[in-house]
C-alpha cells in the first residue's frame, strides 16, 4: 500500500475524538479518549505520534527536525564568507587588493544574516473499516488497533515520499503512479534544483555529465554499470572546497538500485578494480536495523553512502544531514466517526509538514533529468 496521503483543504470540520497515544507501540489507539476537544492530540501525544512516524522513515531520521508552533517558521543563518585575510602593512591601514592590483584601505568584513523560511502544508489520511470486518476476523476487537498501526506506518512512508519526490504542481502528469508525488509540496529533489527561493539560498553544485554516468537523461535513468565509482568521485569533486574541510560530516544519498550498482562495481577485483580488503569492507557496509525502516549504509572514499529506498534512480546527492530541514507543526488532529448509513467507522488524520534546504551551495547533486 502506498500513496494514501492527500493534500488537505483549509476548512475542516470537527469529528469524534480517538484515544491518547500512550507509547510508541501505538497501543490503545482506538479507546480511552483523552484528547482535547475537536480531535487535536495533546502536546505529548502529538510528539509521540510524530516520533512513531519518524521511526518508519529512513531520510527522516537523518535530517534536522524542527517542531513548529505555527504554520510558518523562520530560522536564522549567519555567513562570514571566505578568503577574508589580507597581508598587513607596517604602520598603515592599506592592503594590496589582488582584484584591482592596487593598494587600498582595508574594508572591514562582517557577518551576513539571512533567514530560512519553512511554510507547512496540511496533509490528510482517510480510511474506513466496516463493522463486519471488525467483527468477522481472528483478531476480534484488536483488529482496529492493528490496522491503525499499519496506517500510521504507511503515513510515515508517504510523508517521506512527499519530502523526497513531492511537487507543489505537476502540469505534465497528474498520476500518483509516476516518479513524483504531485500536488503536494516541493520535495528535496525539486528544492535541490533551485526551487528553494532562488539565489538567496545559493546554488547546488551539479554533475552535468548525465549521459556519461546515467543510462538515460530522463527520470527513468539510473547509474550505468561500471561507472558508479567514477561518478561518486565526480560528485565529491563538484562540491565546494570550503565544505570539504568537514569531510567527516558529509554523506552520499542514493536509491537502492544505484547502491546495488555501486556495490557491483566494487566487487571487481584485480585489473582496474580495488584492493580486496577495501572492497570487502565496503560491500559489508552497515545493514539496516531489524524491524525498522530499510536502508543500509556503506562507504566510498571514506564518506558514508546511505541507501534511501524512496529516492528516485535518476537523482544522487552529497550534503550534510543537517542541511535538510523538516518542519512539523505540533498539533496532530485525529478523527474517528461512525457512519450509520454505511455501517462503517471512518478515520481522518491531519498533519502539517514543511521542508527546506538550509544552504544549497553545501550540496552537490546529479539529476539525470535536469542536469
Amino acid at each position: 500500500m502506498s500513496d494514501v496521503i492527500n493534500k488537505a483543504v483549509t476548512n475542516v470540520g470537527t469529528g469524534t475524538i480517538i484515544s491518547d497515544i500512550a507509547n510508541t507501540n501505538m497501543e490503545n489507539l482506538t479507546t480511552n479518549p483523552t484528547t482535547q476537544a475537536g480531535g487535536v492530540l495533546l502536546p505529548e501525544q502529538s510528539r509521540q505520534f510524530l516520533d512513531y512516524i519518524f521511526d518508519q522513515m529512513v531520510l527522516g531520521n537523518d535530517g534536522r527536525r524542527q517542531v513548529m508552533r505555527a504554520n510558518t517558521a523562520e530560522f536564522d543563518k549567519i555567513q562570514v564568507g571566505t578568503r577574508l585575510i589580507r597581508k598587513a602593512s607596517q604602520a598603515s591601514d592599506s592592503v594590496f587588493n589582488a582584484d584591482t592590483n592596487t593598494s587600498a584601505t582595508y574594508v572591514n568584513r562582517g557577518a551576513q544574516f539571512t533567514k530560512v523560511e519553512i511554510v507547512t502544508t496540511k496533509f490528510r489520511l482517510d480510511y474506513e473499516l466496516s463493522t463486519e470486518g471488525l467483527e468477522d476476523n481472528i483478531e476480534g476487537a484488536a483488529l482496529e488497533d492493528h490496522i491503525v498501526r499499519l496506517m500510521a506506518s504507511q503515513f510515515g512512508n508517504d510523508l517521506e515520499d512527499i519530502a523526497i519526490n513531492g511537487q507543489a504542481t505537476d502540469a505534465s502528469t497528474a498520476s500518483y503512479a509516476g516518479v513524483f508525488y504531485p500536488y503536494t509540496l516541493d520535495g528535496f529533489v525539486t528544492l535541490a534544483d533551485g526551487a528553494a527561493g532562488g539565489t538567496h539560498f545559493g546554488t547546488a553544485a551539479t554533475v552535468t555529465t548525465a549521459s556519461q554516468y546515467f543510462t538515460a537523461a530522463t527520470t527513468s535513468g539510473a547509474l550505468k554499470s561500471g561507472s558508479a565509482i567514477a561518478f561518486f568521485e565526480a560528485l565529491y569533486n563538484a562540491l565546494g572546497r570550503k565544505y570539504k574541510a568537514r569531510r567527516g560530516e558529509l554523506k552520499f544519498y542514493a536509491s537502492t538500485k544505484n547502491i546495488q550498482t555501486l556495490l557491483t562495481d566494487l566487487r571487481t577485483i584485480g585489473s582496474g578494480g580495488v584492493p580486496e580488503d577495501i572492497a570487502s569492507g565496503v560491500l559489508r557496509g552497515t545493514p539496516a536495523r531489524v524491524g525498522g525502516p530499510s536502508g543500509m549504509t556503506t562507504s566510498i572514499f571514506g564518506i558514508p553512502v546511505m541507501e534511501v529506498p524512496l529516492y528516485p534512480d535518476h537523482f544522487v546527492d552529497l550534503t550534510f544531514p543537517q542541511n535538510r530541514i523538516w518542519g512539523f507543526q505540533r498539533d496532530v488532529t485525529v478523527h474517528r466517526e461512525f457512519k450509520p448509513k454505511k455501517d462503517t467507522i471512518e478515520y481522518t488524520v491531519y498533519v502539517r509538514m514543511g521542508l527546506n534546504i538550509e544552504e544549497l551551495s553545501a550540496m552537490a547533486k546529479a539529476n539525470a533529468a535536469t542536469g
